[in-house]
């Protein structure tokens, strides 16, 4: 395992250990360059921003990206949902109600991260297809080397 990696399985457990253990990780840590910076919501560009693309507003590069799959590379027609409207229990058992992103020839679902909130809405609408990380990796792939742009065509909204 590689320093970066172990620190960062240790970093994650800091509370657990002694103030002694923990000023020895701290001078390991800020050895590594950039580490404190990678390791940072400030350093890290995590958050996800909504944009416009070939004049459709997106809620993600993601979901611009996968748009960008199905309809230009698979030829799958699509559009963004506005209409789609599914019910839900929450963890906490309460009703609520979620837009989907896409529909087409199914209802479809971008996700990086999956929150305990998403499992819910996966588990109760089997009709719905998801693409997390997982699924996005290859098709990312693609349609990066079939539209080098496609990053850059995506404008975030401030």
């Amino acid at each position: 395992m590689s320093q970066l990696k172990s620190l960062r399985i240790i970093g994650r457990h800091r509370g657990d250990l002694s103030l002694e253990a923990h000023l020895d990780l701290q001078k390991d840590w800020n050895r590594i360059p950039d580490l404190e910076l990678a390791n940072t919501k400030v350093g890290r560009d995590n958050s996800v921003k909504k944009g416009i693309a070939d004049g459709i507003s997106f809620d993600s590069k993601w979901e611009y990206c996968f748009y960008i799959y199905m309809t230009r590379i698979i030829g799958h027609p699509l559009q963004r949902n506005r209409e789609v409207k599914l019910k839900y229990y929450d963890v906490d058992g309460k009703q609520r109600t979620w837009i989907p992103d896409f529909v087409g020839q199914k209802i479809y679902e971008v996700k990086g991260r999956e929150t305990a909130t998403d499992r819910c809405k996966r588990d109760q609408h089997p009709e719905v297809e998801w693409y997390d990380f997982e699924r996005m990796k290859p098709i990312i792939r693609i349609v990066t080397r079939k539209y080098p742009t496609w990053k850059t065509d995506y404008i975030e909204k401030t």
